[in-house]
């Protein structure tokens, strides 16, 4: 009958594992783990549309992070202007992890053996050199400039 709690079913929902969550540039940035995937979501903050969430797959399997200069928890990044055009750019390393060789706190289970560039611009954030294969990569190694060309 309506109302009746014998045809009721449960659903149990499992939040997704948060790698990081922190603003970048003018954008509200989530990097997690979705079905197994390394996802992207951000919000521009200074959009009129705010509730407006896009998602972005890295190409790359979970867990991931982005790479750090040592056990500081901001991402590393440089920032490049071109006349008028600016843009951040950062790197996220994933995929099936290095074990046990490599690992560090961000990635205790194993470091990345994929890696991904991020674009931030003023109105969008795009994935770049998406799953690039390439020997691991630890979180909190750091990188030198050249590995963030834009």
């Amino acid at each position: 009958p309506p109302g009746s709690l014998e045809n009721t079913r449960y659903v149990t929902v499992t939040e997704p594992e948060i790698y990081f969550e922190r603003r970048i540039e003018s954008f509200d940035v989530n990097l997690h783990d979705i079905q197994g995937r390394c996802v992207l979501s951000y919000v521009n903050s200074l959009s009129a549309n705010q509730s407006s969430i896009n998602d972005l797959d890295v190409g790359m399997a979970a867990p991931c992070n982005f790479i750090r200069t040592g056990n500081d928890l901001r991402p590393q990044s440089y920032t490049y202007q071109t006349g008028e055009n600016k843009r951040t750019v950062l790197l996220i390393t994933g995929g099936p992890p290095d074990t046990p060789r490599a690992s560090d706190e961000f990635q205790p289970n194993g470091c990345g053996t994929w890696q991904a560039k991020i674009r931030v611009f003023s109105n969008r954030i795009e994935i770049a050199w998406s799953g690039y294969n390439g020997p691991p990569w630890c979180p909190s190694a750091g990188a030198d400039e050249v590995m963030f060309a834009a």
